[in-house]
């Protein structure tokens, strides 16, 4: 019978401990998702912007994400990543990834 109480009383910690761990994952999503959206707030014309002022021409923005940006190969201090199509100062059609923060960050051009 002891062997039950112990293994009752261990069982209760264990679902305890996935409970709380279930809550802070719901924490953080719920959280972290929406800040994530700030990235909307920045137009894509800056982007477009960078683009033209490093030379490059016939600018066309492909896609915006705002999720993970890290993930698509910015900084961390990056809040959105657009993707580009453009020609280049050698001028070749390349495609680029363009991230850049918020307000005061500025703009940093990869290539694929």
């Amino acid at each position: 019978m002891e062997k039950v109480s112990c293994m009752v009383s261990w069982l209760k910690e264990v679902l305890t401990l996935l409970l709380f761990i279930g809550l802070v994952i719901l924490l953080i999503l719920v959280f972290a998702y929406p800040i994530q959206l700030l990235g909307n707030l920045v137009p894509e014309q800056r982007a477009v912007d960078a683009l033209t002022d490093a030379g490059y021409t016939e600018v066309t923005i492909i896609e915006r994400h705002t999720h993970f940006v890290g993930l698509q190969g910015c900084g961390s201090d990056d809040w959105v990543a657009f993707d580009a199509r453009a020609t280049n100062p050698a001028n070749e059609r390349v495609d680029v990834l363009v991230c850049t923060g918020l307000w005061f960050k500025g703009t940093t051009i990869r290539f694929k």
